[in-house]
């Protein structure tokens, strides 16, 4: 027999070995709030066993044969932890949730997308939960669902104040990368905070590596590189299975839940890492708002606009916080008289008055974005309700 098979066929008793080794389960188990019955549990080892166990493990781990190689790791189920889940980070998740994630997989990592029959999933999700005591006493989160979109008809409205909600309000360079220059994330700051703030960190167009709960540090996405992992909308991600259906049925089935799915990240959080639930912390207005700026930037990966932003980035002039204007003068003491203005007749400032004691004279205008642009000035970060187009 050839070495390939003898290999295979190894494995495959392995695997029938590490299935009979379990002792059926007998009694109903409560798990997340629900009577799961036994005949579902066992039904559920066993197909885990098939599809799962490889990276997952038999203790359901994270330690499979195949988990040696894996960046980042398979999940660990004994800790009860989810990242992608819509509640907030840290509750344990519905099973749509972990239906959604067998079905969709992750993007960047070996969990690909499993077309498992719908009672089979049922049953492995069940079973899933038996390795965490954490399903024994709790229930799953409170869900947390889409709110009406209030920049469906104006999406540039949305990214542009996204812009600035990520940069000067949530902080969110902090962590992943900034995409504004210097001068720009200076405004958002006035924008959202009513003063500016030059305190920019090192390299902050790069993501900072942050701690976790699983095993190994975390580099958050950087947008213009990175694939989000629980987005639905990555041709590389859906191909696998429908490569012969094409792009046009992933347009039509998958990709409407793309700006959903970045609502529901930034509104829930990441549980286990330093990525935090932003439903109580913000406007739901302001969430959407980063739903669309992130999108925009997702929109680029891997194309010559996201290129041109990094090289407008690296190119950016010094930065210069603007001079804050002059204090008002202080009111003169009660009982001094105030000298009169200068004549112009004398040699003076002239009259503000108009020649005929009419009104005063207009001030001349401020010149416009256009002028400014034209003198070879950069144009300031778009105000808010102004279009940012792709931000950058």
């Amino acid at each position: 027999m050839a070495p390939w098979a003898i290999a295979a066929l190894a494995s495959t008793i392995a695997v029938l070995v590490s299935a009979c080794d379990q002792h059926e389960l007998t009694e109903p188990m409560v798990l997340g709030g629900r009577v799961v019955q036994p005949e579902v549990l066992n039904r559920g080892r066993e197909k885990y066993v098939m599809y799962c166990r490889q990276c997952h493990g038999d203790q359901g781990d994270g330690r499979g044969p195949a988990a040696i190689g894996l960046r980042p790791v398979a999940r660990d189920f004994t800790q009860g932890l989810f990242k992608f889940a819509a509640v907030p980070a840290g509750e344990l998740p519905h099973d749509a949730d972990l239906v959604r994630i067998v079905r969709s997989g992750l993007h960047g990592t070996a969990m690909l997308p499993w077309d498992v029959p719908d009672e089979n999933l049922d049953a492995i999700i069940q079973y899933i939960k038996t390795f965490s005591p954490r399903w024994a006493t709790g229930r799953p989160g409170t869900r947390i669902s889409p709110t009406p979109d209030p920049f469906r008809n104006r999406p540039e409205a949305g990214i542009a104040r996204g812009f600035n909600v990520y940069h000067g309000l949530a902080e969110c360079w902090s962590c992943h990368a900034a995409y504004g220059t210097r001068s720009e994330i200076f405004e958002a700051y006035r924008v959202m905070r009513g003063a500016g703030s030059a305190d920019f960190r090192d390299d902050m167009y790069n993501p900072v590596l942050k701690d976790s709960q699983y095993r190994v540090n975390i580099l958050p996405p950087e947008f213009l590189r990175d694939p989000v992992r629980s987005v639905r909308n990555a041709p590389a991600q859906c191909w696998v299975c429908h490569r012969d259906e094409g792009w046009g049925w992933v347009e039509r089935n998958l990709r409407h839940h793309e700006l959903e799915d970045y609502y529901r990240i930034i509104a829930s959080g990441i549980g286990g890492t330093a990525m935090p639930a932003w439903r109580d912390s913000l406007p739901e207005e302001d969430i959407w708002a980063m739903a669309y700026y992130v999108r925009s930037l997702a929109s680029m990966r891997d194309t010559p606009r996201a290129e041109q932003l990094r090289q407008r980035l690296a190119t950016q002039p010094a930065f210069q916080a603007p001079t804050p204007p002059a204090p008002a003068p202080a009111p003169a003491p009660a009982g001094d008289t105030a000298a009169p203005a200068p004549d112009a007749a004398d040699g003076g400032a002239p009259s503000a008055e108009a020649p005929d004691g009419g009104a005063p004279a207009a001030e001349a205008p401020a010149p416009s974005p256009a002028a400014a642009d034209d003198a070879g000035t950069a144009p300031a970060p778009a105000a808010e309700g102004a279009g940012a187009g792709d931000a950058g």
